[in-house]
Parts: structure tokens; C-alpha cells; sequence
């Protein structure tokens, strides 16, 4: 008798451990559909899902190899007016000179991806460029929208809203906004990042150090690299390095078969980020950007000028109508607006 009730168990646990893996196999499998995960309803607002958060946290997510790709690139059965996603990403600054207990969005990157035409394109906004800021209902420099929207509970949305406005006949899709503080993590996790230093970079309050030329970089170094400006072109120099940096890393992950990797290494920082996708969502762009073809990403910067106006220091925008045009548009071309690192 006792020996069948411990049968029973055991066939009882065998069982459940088999449901489980069942349910983990096909969320990951799932989730490389990147077509129709990523899709979203164009009537849909911006806005998080506590609901659909807290149980996508359940899900197990496993490091496994892509799925064939002509598989669901085949499947592909949406209209071209669905096919473009907009993701919007924000680096949060976090440093230690902001006294007034929000803060404001230090990088912000509007990256365009075209499922149909399988093609990125990356546009990089500097903070403080100056434009409307719809919370505000009035103008400020952009990378204001998150602090003000952050009194709200709303930050992120308050930085969608803004990049709406600035860019004009664009609908921002997902956002996800990250903090400094796990990029140190998340880059060592990776395994470092290779990439070509433009100028030798020294924090002496953390004793950080990158020399200049083509290296492997981890994670602090990664950090001091993406935040350095003490170059004569201050922060448009670092939008070109977030852009090098990304490029880098890109090609890395690709190269080492770690883009879904890097997709669940993220995820375990999500203590440090806000965002309206699911780790389904994440696990969708991983898949797609993996099956991009080389050259598929490119790079743009809106142009400007600095300016003090009051005793602050702001960034006007120059006629960005061309460089808009061809972000919006559905093919990639060479063009030196595009800011291609």
C-alpha cells in the first residue's frame, strides 16, 4: 500500500514537472512568432499592463536557439500599415546631482522596425533638445518629459507623448526605460562588449579607466563609456558613442549566437526598468533582430545647435524635415544624415 501511494506521488510529480516544461517551451516558441507578438492593435493606447506584468513574471524563460527562420517569416500575413513597430528607449539618469527626487531621460532612441521591408532604424534625440512637452503644455528641453510625467506615475508615456509631438505621423508602440545602474550587470553577464574607444575616459571617484583603441570593454567601463561627454562635441559625442555602443554590441550578440540570451539576461533586471512589453515582447525583438540581415540597421541623429537662453543650456533643432522623412520611410538608404557609426 505504501508502495503505491509513493508510486502515485511520483507519477503525480513527473507529471507536473512535464506540464511545466510543456508551458515553458511553447511561451519561448511562442514568442520567436515575433510577427504577431510584436504587431500591435493601432487603437491600442500606451500604457502598461499590471496584469499581464505580474503573470508574465510566472513564465520560465530559457535560453534555446531560434526557431527555423523561413518558418514564420513565411506565416507573415499582415498589412504594411501594421508591419512597423516603434520602440522607444530611454536611458534614466540617476546620478547623484539631482536634488529634486525625479529624474529626467539622459538617452533617449527611437528605434523603427520594419517587419516588412526587414530593416531598423535608430534615431537618437538629444536630451535637451527643445520641443513641446505635452504634460507640461509648454516647451522644455525633451528629456524633461519623464521627470515631469514621473510626478505622475507616468514618465515613460510623458517621453512617448513628447517624441510624438516632435516627430509628427508616428505612434510610439513600446517603450522601455532603463536605469544606469544595471547596465554594469547586464553588459558583464554578456560576457563584456568589443568595441573601439575614441578617446581615453578616467573616473577617478569610482577608479574606472578605458584607453583608447579597439578592446573589450565590462560592464563599469561600459557605464563610464556610454556616459562620458568631456569631448569637444559633449553630448552629441556620446550620442555617437550610445550609437557605437549599440552597433557593437549588436553585431556581438549576433556574431555569438546571444541575442535570446541577452533577452533573458535583461529580463533579470527588470527591477531597474519600465516597460509595456511582456518577457514574450522581449523575447520577439530578440528573434527578429537575430534573423535581420547584415546592413539592415541604421543610424540617425536630429541636428541642431546649442543655445543659452535664460542661463540654460539648450539644443534648437535645425529643419530635421529631410532626416525625418527618410526615418519614416519604409527603405533604408545611404545618406550622410544618417549618423551611421
Amino acid at each position: 500500500m505504501i508502495l503505491m501511494k509513493k508510486n502515485k506521488i511520483l507519477v503525480i510529480i513527473v507529471v507536473a514537472i512535464i506540464l511545466a516544461l510543456g508551458a515553458a517551451v511553447k511561451f519561448v516558441y511562442d514568442a520567436t512568432d515575433y510577427q504577431n507578438v510584436l504587431v500591435t492593435n493601432p487603437d491600442n493606447e500606451i500604457k502598461p499592463n499590471p496584469k499581464e506584468s505580474e503573470a508574465d513574471e510566472k513564465e520560465p524563460v530559457q535560453p534555446i536557439e531560434p526557431e527555423d527562420e523561413d518558418s514564420y517569416i513565411e506565416n507573415l500575413n499582415i498589412t504594411s500599415s501594421s508591419s512597423v513597430i516603434n520602440l522607444l528607449i530611454l536611458g534614466i539618469d540617476t546620478s547623484q546631482d539631482r536634488t529634486i527626487g525625479i529624474y529626467r531621460s539622459d538617452v533617449i532612441v527611437l528605434a523603427r522596425m520594419d517587419l516588412e521591408n526587414n530593416n531598423v532604424k535608430v534615431l537618437s534625440i538629444p536630451r535637451d533638445t527643445y520641443a513641446y512637452l505635452p504634460v507640461r503644455n509648454q516647451k522644455d528641453k525633451i528629456g524633461h518629459a519623464y521627470a515631469f510625467g514621473s510626478r505622475e506615475g507616468r514618465g515613460p508615456e510623458a517621453s512617448a507623448e513628447a517624441i510624438e509631438e516632435f516627430i509628427g505621423d508616428i505612434k510610439v508602440d513600446y517603450y522601455f526605460a532603463i536605469k544606469m545602474d544595471p547596465v554594469p550587470g547586464i553588459v558583464d553577464d554578456i560576457g563584456g562588449v568589443k568595441i573601439d574607444i575614441d578617446a581615453n575616459m578616467y573616473d577617478p571617484d569610482n577608479g574606472v579607466e578605458i584607453k583608447k583603441g579597439i578592446q573589450m570593454i565590462n560592464g563599469d567601463q561600459a557605464l563610464l563609456y556610454l556616459q562620458w561627454r568631456n569631448t569637444p562635441g559633449g553630448d552629441i559625442d556620446r550620442i555617437l558613442r550610445v550609437q557605437n555602443f549599440f552597433s557593437s554590441l549588436y553585431g556581438q550578440l549576433r556574431e555569438n549566437n546571444q541575442m535570446l540570451e541577452a533577452a533573458r539576461i535583461v529580463l533579470k533586471y527588470r527591477d531597474g526598468t519600465e516597460t509595456n512589453m511582456t518577457s514574450k515582447h522581449m523575447i520577439a525583438l530578440a528573434t527578429y533582430f537575430n534573423q535581420l540581415p547584415e546592413g539592415a540597421v541604421s543610424y540617425y541623429t536630429i541636428s541642431g545647435r546649442s543655445r543659452m537662453i535664460d542661463g540654460r543650456s539648450l539644443w534648437i533643432p535645425d529643419d530635421n524635415t529631410e532626416i525625418i522623412k527618410e526615418f519614416l520611410s519604409g527603405h533604408v538608404q545611404a545618406s550622410s544624415d544618417s549618423g551611421n557609426p
